[in-house]
């Protein structure tokens, strides 16, 4: 299925999967009604990401202008992945109620190569953004990205053309933190394992890797593949505790479950989404309920 693009400011071409970026006169620009510099031209896609990679090709034609590429835009923050940043030739920033956090800045002082085609790469997996130009990794941050439409931006004084636009998705991952006892085997299938499959998640649980590898060496990869983490820190397990700790440092969005039986909480839980629940058939819905509430917010943020 095709890509369809849409303007939505400024001005461009688009043809056949080829977009022209055309700047914008200060004349046009005032009868407009832009009164911010830099202002740019903006064209929106129809297709979501969440996961993967997106790639394309670019020419610019002015070692100032800018082209930048915008994911999560419909959350509060977004992230915005970019040739000419600032004073940088690459970058990735995050735009947090209206101002910028740079993210992974490189190339300070230089431009891209102009009047070439660069061909970029955005791989998101897990929480990790990477930024490619030419097969060469130049920018790098851990992220969290909103499911939206990509947006691109152009800000220049020469024309710059994208084209060779694609897409290729993939399902976010979900690692599962838990005893593996039949107590919790059935939480995990009843309940956790299809609720994140309604969500569009991969779920990923430690029993499910069979690998010639060192097992930790492959639940800390896991971890890092994923988007998101659910644990059961019902029982007293060190290996739970070590891989909810593990995401905590690297900053993955985590959920924590808990069975209402248990009295005290083992560790310092405050930044974390906490689900109690009545491990009871009854109480079934009420897990169900509880964590489809979770995963309404993580959508929305």
């Amino acid at each position: 299925m095709s890509i369809g693009w849409l303007v939505i400011r400024g001005q461009a071409d688009i043809k056949k999967g080829e977009i022209k970026f055309i700047p914008l006169s200060p004349e046009e620009e005032e009868a407009m009604g832009v009164h911010q510099k830099g202002f740019g031209s903006l064209v929106r896609s129809s297709e979501y990401f969440r996961a993967g990679e997106l790639r394309f090709s670019v020419m610019l034609k002015n070692p100032s202008d800018k082209v930048q590429v915008n994911l999560g835009a419909d959350g509060p923050s977004f992230i915005n992945v970019a040739l000419n940043p600032k004073n940088y030739a690459y970058g990735i920033a995050e735009s947090i109620e209206g101002g910028w956090v740079d993210k992974s800045m490189q190339g300070p002082g230089i431009s891209p190569p102009i009047n070439e085609w660069l061909n970029i790469r955005i791989n998101y997996t897990g929480s990790l953004l990477s930024m490619y130009v030419n097969e060469v990794r130049v920018s790098q941050a851990r992220v969290n990205i909103h499911s939206s439409q990509v947006e691109i931006v152009y800000k220049g004084v020469e024309e710059a053309i994208i084209k060779d636009i694609r897409f290729s998705s993939e399902k976010p991952k979900a690692f599962v933190v838990m005893q593996f006892t039949d107590e919790y085997n059935a939480l995990y299938k009843e309940v956790i394992s299809p609720i994140c499959d309604e969500y569009g998640y991969e779920v990923v649980r430690a029993d499910d890797m069979y690998t010639t590898g060192l097992i930790i060496e492959d639940i800390v990869q896991a971890i890092r593949d994923s988007s998101l983490i659910i644990a059961d820190i019902t029982p007293d397990n060190p290996n739970v505790y070590y891989e909810v700790g593990y995401a905590h440092g690297i900053n993955k969005t985590t959920i924590l479950l808990s069975d209402k039986k248990r009295d005290k909480m083992p560790f310092d839980i405050s930044g974390f989404r906490l689900l109690f629940y009545d491990n009871t058939i009854g109480g079934k819905s009420g897990v169900e309920y509880s964590l489809r509430k979770h995963l309404d917010a993580l959508r929305n943020e």
